[in-house]
């Protein structure tokens, strides 16, 4: 019984427990797709940008050397409460928020490993579309394929382990240990994803003319708005 109430403590699908594991597991890995996003605005400057989902602000202070106006908005009020007092910027403004009420339109709309949380995907994406400004972009990422089981994320996490160690990557048992954390494997199992071909359709109707890509076993869509 004691396990099965510690099972059921928290929402798996919320980052509010999460935050400080996230944290972390971003310093250890220097971000998802930082080098790609840095490139894709290279020589890239407006007035405003919003982050979708913006989690602990790590690409809202990318946003904010290229972009006047940043807003940074995520649905748990413990990440913006993290990425407010971590990281403070005087062009950013964090937010907590859904991102389907977010209103205006935006030179940039960035939305990274999110989108694959929301209850609707077409709908999400429709309005998206709407928040980029003529002219303007938008950068999404997201994870896409078949769900997989705890055991398969062990698996892949021991692995993992095996090939940090083989190759004396520092700190290599503490991102074992975060990844193995029992609540965020909880918050893995609980995810759903497209499938490659699904993303590629979705993405393609709702963004008409969009890249369609891949990024480090990501994948991405970068759209400019006519």
């Amino acid at each position: 019984m004691w396990t099965a109430r510690r099972r059921t403590d928290h929402d798996p699908t919320s980052f509010d427990h999460l935050a400080e594991t996230y944290e972390r597991r971003d310093e250890l890995t220097r971000g998802w797709v930082t080098g790609w996003l840095m490139d894709q605005l290279a020589n890239r400057h407006g007035g405003s940008a919003v982050d979708l989902g913006c989690g602990n602000g790590r690409t809202a202070l990318i946003l904010a050397d290229h972009y006047r106006q940043v807003r940074a908005v995520d649905l748990s009020p413990e990440m913006i409460r993290l990425a407010s007092s971590r990281r403070p910027h005087p062009r950013v403004t964090y937010e907590c928020a859904d991102l389907d009420r977010v209103q205006g339109q935006y030179d940039l709309v960035v939305s990274i490993m999110v989108l694959h949380h929301v209850p609707d995907i077409r709908a999400t994406l429709a309005h998206i579309s709407r928040l980029v400004a003529p002219g303007g972009m938008a950068i999404l990422v997201d994870p896409a394929g078949p769900r997989e089981r705890r055991w398969q994320f062990h698996l892949r996490h021991v692995m993992a382990l095996y090939g940090d160690l083989r190759d004396r990557r520092a700190r290599a048992w503490e991102h074992f240990r975060l990844k193995s954390d029992r609540r965020w494997m909880d918050h893995l199992v609980s995810d759903r994803f497209l499938t490659v071909e699904q993303f590629r359709d979705v993405y393609a109707r709702a963004l008409p003319g969009a890249v369609i890509g891949t990024v480090n076993g990501l994948h991405s869509a970068v759209w400019q708005r006519p």
